[in-house]
């Protein structure tokens, strides 16, 4: 049939092409044929369908004729053999109506197969449908982005929701700190914490003291399941935010791995700290860097104390403001009441050197009223370990939609494991823009109540 209305329609047409475009499907009780052809224009496609149709109606009339043609041919041959007589008499009529109705069939013959409908031009192109394509990809992918959603949300284990973190840590919520576009600010007088991220590190300064039960810790442990998730800027702002208080504040960077709190608190790593007081290379005084904090109203709360003893910040059992009778003497008796102790070199065996820490820690606790230990991931290396046990607390840092479940779960129950740690709660870093914890920020200068000109923040 290709290869006829090939023929039939002429230049350009190839029986291969037309078979591949055109379709027939038939209704076996009404003994119609559909034929249905596809071409790039509507006047083509009615025209291969016509063609298909003729040379269909012309092969079928032709093989009906010939069927017929043989059938009389037969029935011809058969009259001629019965021979003449009474008793044949009978089958000879038979034949000859046989042959009548042949005969008749034949003239007829081209009626038995005719076309009942001609193909048409069709006014507008079947294929393709612009506007039910078009609704049939946003279903599509209406139903693919809910999948896609539904997939992630069900194994995205990541911390998102503050149910999510309070179920995953298991212990108390302290604060949330509010994503910043950089934590890091300095003036010339001095570094401090950015006016947006101020009232949360205050709020976490006060939720640690609330959680200890009026017995607030004195030595601060700060650690995180893994790396990234904001543990040193915490250590950080949370400094500076008990030096607002009135606190003398030393930060021990414990982290002898990865050391970076000379970047945080803006001064060159030096060469000597952590490991060489240790060591014996150098002196606690030798080591630690007093750190310049710009604060607003310290002044005025060192001259409120200084008239009003009882209204002297709590100093956990150390030793008042002017005593130092620790190993450490110069930084605490110096109007910077704020100090470092860098990591200094990188020790070969960073865990046995902070496990001979513990001491030093302790003898800290004469010279300052806190003192926090910026320790390495706990989940990554286990040099903190040893470290937990003198702290008197531990604040766990997680990150927002960074630190997984599994993460928080597994690093609590490790300090958990750890005999006389005190894990007090955790804070949430870098909370993106969306539903909120609901309290620990957000609050700022504009609650309603102001500042004199002389003690207004510097920022």
């Amino acid at each position: 049939m290709a290869a006829l209305a090939a023929k039939e329609i002429g230049r350009g047409s190839e029986a291969g092409s037309l078979l591949e475009s055109v379709s027939v499907s038939s209704t076996a009780s009404s003994g119609l044929l559909q034929v249905t052809a596809t071409a790039p224009s509507g006047a083509r496609a009615a025209r291969v369908a016509n063609a298909f149709v003729a040379q269909y109606t012309a092969l079928r009339s032709a093989q009906i004729r010939d069927e017929l043609d043989r059938a009389i041919s037969s029935t011809k041959r058969r009259i001629s053999a019965i021979p003449s007589g009474s008793l044949d008499a009978a089958e000879r009529q038979d034949l000859r109506a046989t042959l009548a109705r042949l005969s008749s069939a034949r003239v007829l013959a081209l009626s038995q197969v005719r076309v009942v409908e001609r193909a048409v031009a069709p006014s507008s192109p079947s294929a393709p449908k612009p506007l039910r394509d078009a609704l049939f990809a946003f279903v599509i992918s209406l139903l693919l982005a809910v999948a896609l959603a539904f997939g992630l949300q069900r194994f995205d284990h990541r911390l998102k929701r503050p149910q999510d973190a309070e179920a995953a840590f298991g212990v108390p919520f302290l604060s949330a700190i509010p994503h910043a576009p950089s934590n890091a600010r300095e003036t010339d007088a001095g570094v401090q914490i950015q006016p947006e991220l101020r009232e949360a590190f205050r709020w976490l300064r006060t939720s640690i003291d609330l959680v200890a039960e009026g017995d607030a810790p004195q030595v601060l442990m700060i650690t995180s399941a893994g790396q990234g998730e904001g543990k040193s800027t915490i250590a950080r702002d949370l400094a500076i935010a008990y030096y607002e208080w009135g606190k003398r504040v030393c930060v021990v960077e414990a982290d002898l791995r990865r050391p970076s709190l000379a970047g945080y608190f803006n001064f060159d790593a030096p060469e000597k700290g952590l490991t060489s007081v240790l060591s014996g290379e150098a002196t606690l005084a030798e080591t630690l860097i007093e750190i310049k904090v710009d604060v607003a109203g310290i002044e005025l709360l060192d001259r409120i104390r200084a008239i009003n003893p009882s209204a002297e910040a709590p100093s956990n059992g150390s030793a008042s403001n002017g005593a130092s009778t620790g190993p450490a003497t110069s930084p605490a008796e110096s109007n910077e009441r704020l100090a470092v102790l860098p990591a200094g070199k990188v020790p070969p065996n960073p865990q046995a050197v902070i496990n001979a820490a513990g001491d030093l820690v302790d003898s800290l606790r004469d010279s300052f009223d806190v003192i926090i230990l910026d320790t390495p991931p706990l989940l990554a290396v286990g040099d903190a370990v040893s470290l937990a046990a003198r702290a008197d607390g531990i604040l766990v840092v997680g990150r927002h939609g960074v630190t997984t479940s599994g993460a928080a779960t597994r690093l609590v129950a490790e300090l958990n494991r750890i005999p006389g740690s005190k894990v007090l709660g955790f804070a949430i870093n870098d909370l993106q823009s969306g539903p909120s914890y609901g309290y620990g920020y957000g609050y700022g200068y504009g609650y309603g109540y102001g500042y004199g000109k002389e003690y207004a923040p510097t920022a």
